[in-house]
């Protein structure tokens, strides 16, 4: 298979090219067999040397198989060596080569693989003779503890488990090899050397660096098995210790100066040094493992008898430790967040989790597209006196995480019986580690499950909307599902009504529900479509979604409603407020797709709409193709109804859980990081700041100024009004280097509330990358984001990283049948005035999706590899 980037981008490591073969010149059985040959050689050689993890990265929130799309739930436990206490300093030994017995090393991962658990985190020791450093005048790791790494990482490989890595806190000493910066600073004091002093940061990125490229020089075929670098176990500052013992003063950190009198300040200063140090140890590592995942741990502030963040002197504990706050780790490059929670006492979740302000973490985390990993959570003996109750607590805690929003969990400890005072998964026969063994995430049964999908193509006969249900029309999850109904509704499998849903109205509306509410998921898409067949200009069709009740018509209230008329005007209702009437295409069938996006219950729902994949407003009045509908849906009750004389033909109705396919942002600084390759097929580059053609990386990004649409896409709204924004113009910095810089001088947005961008002409064969370029420019503008071929809405920020920082939005995304795709872009309701700018975009094919008889070749050529 082709070696993956984190992105999930075929990676041409040899630079080869290849060469295109004449079909002309060739029978096409000897091209088949020819091409067969070709991938079984490639599929046999890269069997050499090669890990037997695929690469794990992030998309959407979610940790995915890169190599067939998975999702990935991390599932399982600290396993931890310590050697004993001096000091009352913790030293993990579990590369000691003392410690290092191999025997328990292979029972372990073999008990991990049998029971459906996929990780382990370990500690890597920086501080003692028998760690990474044998000397303080070391300049290269001991190679007997790199050894016993190398060796873990290839028995973990053997069993299909993946590794995290994590650094202790004290360390690297301060050696000529590593050290960035002076050895002192005036201000910085203690343990807050490590943190605050200048190269600081550069130190613990080199660290790590260093460390991959140890495994990357020796085993780099198992660079795949680490599932992340942690830069530091529980990132954390001391209060004691200057500058945050200071009660006067300014404190000057990474070019910004931060006042010391101020709670508020000290909070901001530990906050910039926090994504300062992600930052620097993410860009490092980088470059010597592209596909790498970085990520850093932090204990929460109630842990250490703290209400929150900011109140750093006005809280009073024994503890001086502050944890890194999440929200600013959120704003890193970090690839995800990971949280530790113990339990405590009977009310220290709720306050652990108040805390930390968990509720607008995870929230950041959706919109941006990055994962929380609870890294760590146990039982302490005090809390849990009995191995039964600590049993049924961590089961039931485990299950909490996946519904609180973590994307998996790891145990303390797997067995760690030298540290005293917490039950291990292997107390008692192993009555933990049996109680975690089967517990999931209840996403990963249904993330983009079908809940019904019904082609109305019945065998013989015909009857009502009921007939033939269980005869195989239908599928998905809630398949057969009988329809409520009221009128003249019947499918059949004849003449020109053959396996479509047939409604008839008279005096009355015809209307149809599912038999039951989908309460179990609060993001749903509804898929279908409509034609009318009688035109008389008073026919119309409804879709009525987020209803208390079954068959409730658009005037009633509750939920939300759209009618189609016959005339080619669509009118959508909340509850039984008219908000939007404007125009549609009659080009029948109409495909309909819905799409609710609602993080969670109780929270504002937002809704969109496309009509044969084109975006339509829904608000007319503030022409919103995103629609914010005040706390969400409860339930939904899904209704379909033809209403006055008329005859209403329907077809393919879905019913499904909303794909998490919604774009993510990352930060852009230069060409470097932009994502910008030749290697790939671009079918759009454009640059709006400039009529004049730019270059990065060998791909030329047209200038286009003023024009709004070229060939294969095009920039609207509403109104089409659009206005030009000049950078340079209104002094705002920009820190983007390298021609990245030219495309972010200028930009175009509309003064109506919404725009869209729409591509067209796009092989439906092949999944595409969208990236959307752009500056902060305001701190308030920011939009929601929807494309047309589902996915979740989510709401971006153009300020991400800052005024005058640069970001990509990505969305990853397979055309439509039509060949087209849109996106939009909707100013977040409340503010018409909070614009979206448009710089610059590109579109990528990064995969192509094979035809059934290449898959034949490939499953074919995969059986014989895993045979030898």
């Amino acid at each position: 298979m082709p070696v993956l980037c984190k992105h999930g981008i075929p990676k041409d490591e040899t630079n080869t090219k290849f060469i295109p073969i004449d079909r002309d010149e060739f029978p096409d059985q000897l091209t088949n067999m020819k091409c067969f040959f070709l991938i079984l050689f490639a599929a046999l050689s890269v069997n050499l040397n090669v890990s037997a993890n695929d690469r794990i990265g992030v998309r959407q929130s979610k940790f995915i198989n890169l190599s067939n799309g998975e999702e990935f739930v991390p599932r399982g436990f600290n396993y931890v060596r310590l050697r004993p206490q001096v000091s009352n300093q913790v030293v993990h030994a579990n590369y000691d080569p003392v410690y290092y017995i191999i025997s328990e090393i292979d029972d372990m991962f073999q008990d991990l693989k049998t029971n459906n658990f996929n990780v382990v985190r370990v500690f890597l020791d920086v501080t003692s003779p028998l760690g990474l450093f044998e000397t303080d005048s070391a300049t290269r790791f001991s190679p007997q503890y790199m050894t016993n790494v190398i060796d873990f990482l290839q028995r973990a490989d053997t069993n299909e488990i993946y590794v995290i890595f994590a650094f202790d806190m004290w360390g690297p000493p301060a050696k000529s090899w590593l050290h960035h910066g002076p050895l002192s600073q005036a201000k910085v004091t203690g343990v807050n050397w490590l943190y605050f002093r200048e190269g600081a940061a550069e130190t613990r990125a080199a660290l790590l660096s260093a460390f991959a490229e140890d495994i990357k020089s020796n085993a780099p075929e198992l660079l795949p098995v680490i599932l992340s670098y942690e830069i530091q176990n529980e990132l954390c500052y001391f209060m004691d210790y200057e500058p945050l013992s200071l009660t006067t003063g300014f404190f000057d950190y990474n070019d910004k100066s931060y006042d010391l009198s101020s709670e508020t300040g000290l909070q901001k200063l530990m906050d910039a040094q926090a994504e300062n140090l992600c930052n620097q140890c993410v860009t490092e590592v980088g470059k010597i493992d592209s596909e790498a995942m970085v990520s850093v741990s932090v204990f929460t502030f109630n842990a250490v008898g703290r209400t929150g963040p900011v109140y750093l002197k006005s809280d009073t504990t024994p503890d001086q430790r502050v944890p890194a706050r999440p929200l600013a780790l959120t704003k890193s490059k970090l690839d995800f967040v990971d949280i530790h929670i113990y339990p405590s006492t009977a009310n220290s979740i709720a306050e652990d989790y108040r805390s930390i302000d968990f509720e607008t973490t995870r929230k950041d985390c959706a919109r941006i597209g990055v994962p929380l990993l609870m890294g760590e959570f146990g039982a302490f003996s005090h809390r849990y006196p009995t191995l039964s109750l600590a049993v049924n607590e961590m089961s039931l805690f485990a299950t909490q995480t996946f519904n609180k929003g973590f994307t998996g969990w790891l145990f303390w400890t797997y067995d760690t019986t030298e540290q005293e005072g917490l039950w291990t998964a292997k107390d008692g026969d192993s009555a933990i580690f049996k109680s975690l063994a089967y517990i999931f995430p209840q996403n990963i049964l249904t993330s983009g499950t079908i809940y019904l999908s019904d082609d109305f193509n019945i065998s013989s006969g015909g009857g009502n909307i009921n007939f033939d249900n269980s005869g195989g029309r239908q599928t998905g999850i809630l398949a057969p599902t009988d329809y409520l109904f009221s009128c003249d509704i019947f499918v059949n499998n004849s003449g020109t009504y053959a396996a479509k849903c047939r409604m008839l109205s008279q005096d009355q509306p015809s209307l149809f529900s599912l038999n039951q509410t989908l309460t179990n998921s609060h993001d749903f898409e509804i898929e279908l479509e409509f034609s009318h067949q009688t035109l008389n200009s008073n026919t119309w069709f409804g879709i009525c979604f987020g209803k208390d009740l079954p068959m409730w018509e658009p005037w009633k209230p509750s939920g939300m409603s759209v009618i189609f008329r016959d005339n080619g005007v669509y009118t959508f209702f909340d509850d039984n407020d008219e908000i939007g009437n404007a125009n549609y295409p009659m080009a029948y069938p109409v495909k309909v797709r819905i799409c609710v996006s609602q993080f969670d219950y109780g929270d504002n729902a937002l809704v969109s709409m496309f009509l044969n994949d084109v975006p339509m407003i829904i608000d007319t009045s503030i022409n919103s193709y995103v629609y914010s509908h005040k706390n969400g849906f409860t339930n939904n009750f899904i209704t379909c109804m033809s209403y006055t004389a008329g005859d209403v033909l329907l077809d393919n109705l879905k019913i499904s859980v909303l794909k998490d396919s919604g774009p993510i942002i990352s930060p852009w600084t230069s060409d470097a990081d932009s994502g910008i390759t030749n290697t790939k097929i671009y079918t759009h580059a454009v640059n709006f700041t400039t009529p004049y053609d730019v270059n990065i990386n060998g791909v030329n990004f047209t200038g286009v100024g003023n024009d709004l649409s070229g060939e294969n896409w095009m920039l609207y709204s509403p109104s089409n009004d659009f206005v030009n924004l000049y950078i340079n113009d209104a002094g705002l910095p920009d820190f983007l280097s390298g021609n990245s810089f030219y495309l972010t001088t200028g930009a175009v947005y509309s003064t109506d509330y919404s725009s869209a961008l729409m591509l067209s002409n796009l092989n439906i064969n092949f999944v595409y990358e969208l990236t959307l370029y752009c500056l902060g420019y305001d701190e308030i503008n920011h939009a929601l984001i929807s494309g047309s071929t589902g996915g979740k809405t989510r709401d971006f920020s153009m300020a991400r990283y800052g005024i005058g920082n640069a970001q990509k939005i990505t969305y990853e995304y397979i055309p439509n049948e039509n060949g087209t795709f849109s996106i939009t872009s909707t100013s977040v309701p409340g503010d018409s005035t909070n614009i979206w700018a448009w710089y610059a975009f590109s579109n990528k094919a990064i995969t192509v999706i094979p035809e059934p008889v290449c898959l034949i070749y490939i499953f074919g050529i995969l059986f014989l590899v895993k045979q030898r």
